[in-house]
């Protein structure tokens, strides 16, 4: 997959909520969970990546209630397409 073809659907999972438009908050949360770690960066293992839906993601941020994966690649175009919104 091309960065403009994952530039589009990260557009328009953006725009439908679909990922999210700001990073997590860092810090511990108030969950009944422990959600104090809010980035994780790894080899991919199995997870799907949130903007081109392959296999193997290698960052993961943890939101209060999911959590996101993405490619390097394509973490890299969410965070440019999210400072366009």
């Amino acid at each position: 997959m091309t960065d403009d073809e994952i530039r589009i659907l990260v557009r328009a999972r953006l725009k439908t909520g679909a990922l999210p438009r700001d990073l997590p908050a860092f810090g511990p949360t108030r969950s009944t969970e422990d959600r104090a770690t809010t980035m994780i960066i790894r080899p991919g293992r199995g997870q799907s990546c949130a903007a081109c839906d392959g296999p193997d993601a290698d960052v993961t941020y943890r939101y209060p209630d999911r959590d996101v994966s993405f490619h390097l690649r394509c973490d890299a175009i969410w965070g440019e397409e999210r400072q366009l919104l």
